[in-house]
């Protein structure tokens, strides 16, 4: 495969009961973008979801021009067992192809032009590539923080998963904030990645929300991430090294 024909950008995306959400996702992120052509959509599914049987042929006839045009934008179904929720996104990273993946939800909309560039750009000022970057979702408003960041293959590879294979719940956004504060690669970018999340307002607490909230009161996820400090501490040594090691010879 040509370098000209990878996806430059993996949007990773566990979504349940939601194909309103899933169209609006894609559509934001299509229409904003400076090179859609590049850009791939990786869903997990569950197998005993049907909400999304008609969703994919509607999506073909609402982009049936576009995707004529740009024939390497792909969208790719991961359909499994129900999962926790860490491992969907790591089954995402699992068929991704493109280099720089992002830790996405389906409530996000992309409401910034040439967000995708701006994301590149970003990675393009470090030779190793071990970058987290975000934007604003409109919920964490001090900016220090980033709900659904974008990193890099060589970061999934020093670690051997895309996100920590712990959590039912949350958490997962925190590991990569913490880790990439310890190192120092912790960046905010200037795109804005809308969280229609019922915290904002901007949505109701649904049934997925509600099977969310339910998992996090049983299985506790605050408990898991204070017991794995060490692997954060460990994990962030490996980003480390790899950073040290780097030469221009391991592009």
């Amino acid at each position: 495969m040509s370098t000209a024909s990878i996806p430059r950008i993996s949007i990773l995306c566990p979504t349940r009961d939601r194909p309103q959400f899933v169209k609006q996702l894609i559509t934001t992120a299509i229409e904003t973008s400076e090179k859609p052509s590049l850009l791939e959509f990786i869903f997990y599914m569950d197998n005993d979801d049907t909400s999304y049987d008609l969703l994919f042929e509607q999506l073909e006839i609402i982009f049936e021009d576009f995707f004529e045009e740009n024939p390497r934008c792909k969208i790719v179904k991961v359909i499994g067992d129900r999962i926790i929720l860490s491992e969907t996104w790591n089954k995402c990273w699992e068929v991704a192809t493109a280099d720089i993946m992002m830790h996405c939800g389906d409530d996000i909309r992309f409401r910034t032009q040439n967000w995708d560039k701006i994301i590149c750009d970003k990675f393009d000022e470090f030779p190793d590539k071990i970058v987290f970057a975000y934007g604003y979702d409109g919920f964490f408003h001090n900016k220090d923080f980033g709900t659904h960041g974008f990193i890099h293959r060589n970061w999934t590879n020093v670690l051997g998963y895309f996100v920590p294979p712990y959590f039912c719940s949350d958490y997962n956004d925190t590991w990569l904030n913490d880790i990439a504060k310890i190192i120092g690669r912790h960046f905010y970018v200037d795109i804005y990645t809308e969280h229609i999340h019922p915290a904002t307002g901007k949505y109701h607490y649904d049934k997925t929300h509600r099977e969310r909230l339910d998992r996090a009161k049983k299985e506790n996820p605050l408990a898991i991430y204070n017991a794995t400090a060490q692997e954060r501490s460990d994990c962030a040594k490996k980003l480390q090294d790899f950073i040290n090691n780097f030469s221009d010879e391991d592009k």
